[in-house]
């Protein structure tokens, strides 16, 4: 049985991970994590990107997904739109908080690495799906300021 009140941060973390889970996905949250799957399959197959983690957390801030171009590790925002979304471009869906959040879980996982590398930047992916989730086009914007 589990305890009620976590004795450490490893603790308190495996219990949040165990309970994300096992709670079910709110349907932006399956939309998002299917734009997040066809991202890293297009930077994995089409650009020849190693993944290197996806939905790394610091907190509660996220990135969603972390690759090796050559030697350069790149912070990837994925963003999903449907075809019929009003606005248009990665540019107008990063607010200044979201940015602020990546730029600080960025920091923290190159904090952790073994082998700090010498590059690094942040991309961001717009997926385009039908109203029926087809996935309709994958634009890659690299080295974004964030």
């Amino acid at each position: 049985m589990l305890d009620a009140e976590p004795k450490n941060l490893e603790s308190a973390a495996m219990l949040e991970l165990v309970a994300m889970l096992f709670r079910h996905k709110t349907e932006a949250e399956k939309i998002g994590a299917a734009g997040e799957s066809a991202a890293a399959k297009y930077l994995s197959q089409k650009r020849g990107m190693k993944i290197l983690a996806r939905n790394w957390r610091a907190g509660k801030d996220e990135l969603d997904i972390v690759a090796r171009d050559g030697e350069c590790v790149v912070f990837v925002e994925v963003k999903t739109r449907s075809e019929t979304a009003q606005v248009d471009g990665y540019y107008s869906a990063i607010s200044k908080k979201k940015a602020a959040a990546v730029r600080n879980c960025s920091r923290a996982y190159l904090a952790r690495m073994a082998q700090k590398p010498n590059n690094w930047r942040f991309d961001i992916i717009e997926v385009r799906r039908s109203r029926e989730g087809r996935i309709l086009s994958v634009s890659h914007h690299e080295n974004i300021r964030l």
